[in-house]
């Protein structure tokens, strides 16, 4: 909870008061704090006279996913035990910032939220056919995409705009969108007081993905690959739409999540659990000997996979723990 002390310092009063009543009033002195929940490493220390005495140590690194690490804050101040330093993390900041990037392949490490988002693709093509086929121009919005030799006809625009804003279902998954990825944004985390407008932004960019894409599509299926207009066509636009859609609108939260999270500092857990990463595991060992408690930070940067023969798993990849930290001894 100290971590977040700068950003919401309510989540560190339950640890601060606890500390203060049950250790400090009584005359005792904390040197070490231990936690997990956050699924990393890291150690922010206080020195006196050049000696490191006092230190806080996140050792989460047995959770399901991993947590990133660049985002932690250089310093922790207004400590109600002084001011701390981060000493160390693993992965280091400069892993933890590449390991980032891999959100851009967001659709292929969730194929069922891009399932999700296909369906409200499809969902929104035939929305659209719909509220055209009924309107006073004849044919379908598809037909006049298809006929056209300018994709950025402004007529043809207009219609799509028109028939959008005539659908309630377009209506809702237009609200559903820009209102479901405003309040999803973790303003709450970013020091910047705007990134809510990024969020708006992000909802904004799925409708215009979706009116995009199938502009595009029909388009693409009559001008180009010179599908006669029947049933085929209808079929070939549905595929595209249902396939392309869903693997763009992935992209576009990949997009999202990735420049929120390096450059507003945002959204933690939401970049890195969809990642499903599954190494960089870390435990400590600690030992008590002469009056003095050390503790050993000991990680995996790869983690093994095992396998079950009869009741006895079993792994062949070489397991190979490694002190990802120096030993810090502390005087009792």
């Amino acid at each position: 909870s100290w971590i977040y002390n700068g950003k919401t310092p309510e989540k560190y009063q339950s640890l601060e008061t606890f500390e203060m009543k049950c250790i400090l009033d009584n005359g005792l002195t904390q040197k070490l704090t231990l936690t997990g929940d956050l699924h990393h490493y890291s150690r922010y220390s206080q020195g006196v006279n050049g000696n490191e005495v006092k230190h806080k140590i996140t050792a989460g690194g047995g959770g399901a996913f991993l947590h990133p690490t660049h985002n932690l804050p250089k310093h922790l101040t207004n400590m109600h035990d002084g001011d701390f330093d981060l000493k160390e993390t693993f992965p280091k900041a400069k892993t933890s910032r590449k390991l980032a990037f891999l959100n851009l392949l967001f659709t292929f490490k969730n194929p069922g939220f891009g399932l999700f988002l296909s369906t409200i693709h499809l969902i929104m093509a035939y929305s659209l056919f719909i509220t055209s086929f009924g309107d006073d121009k004849p044919g379908t919005i598809f037909n006049e995409l298809q006929s056209t030799s300018d994709i950025f006809d402004k007529a043809i625009i207009l219609h799509l705009l028109s028939c959008f804003m005539l659908n309630p279902v377009c209506l809702l998954i237009l609200f559903i969108f820009i209102f479901g990825f405003y309040k999803f944004c973790d303003s709450k985390s970013s020091k910047y007081k705007i990134v809510g407008l990024f969020g708006l932004l992000h909802g904004v960019g799925h409708v215009f993905l979706m009116l995009a894409s199938l502009s595009f599509f029909s388009y693409l299926s009559y001008g180009v690959f010179k599908i006669p207009d029947g049933p085929v066509n209808a079929l070939s636009i549905s595929i595209m739409v249902f396939l392309a859609g869903g693997v763009l609108s992935g992209v576009l939260v990949g997009v999202y999540l990735l420049i929120s999270n390096l450059l507003f500092g945002m959204h933690d857990d939401e970049a890195f659990s969809s990642l499903r990463i599954i190494h960089y595991k870390n435990f400590i060992r600690i030992h008590i000997k002469d009056n003095k408690l050390t503790v050993y930070p000991i990680g995996l940067r790869k983690t093994p996979r095992w396998n079950k023969f009869g009741n006895i798993f079993k792994t062949k990849d070489i397991v190979s723990p490694e002190l990802i930290d120096s030993p810090i001894v502390i005087d009792l």
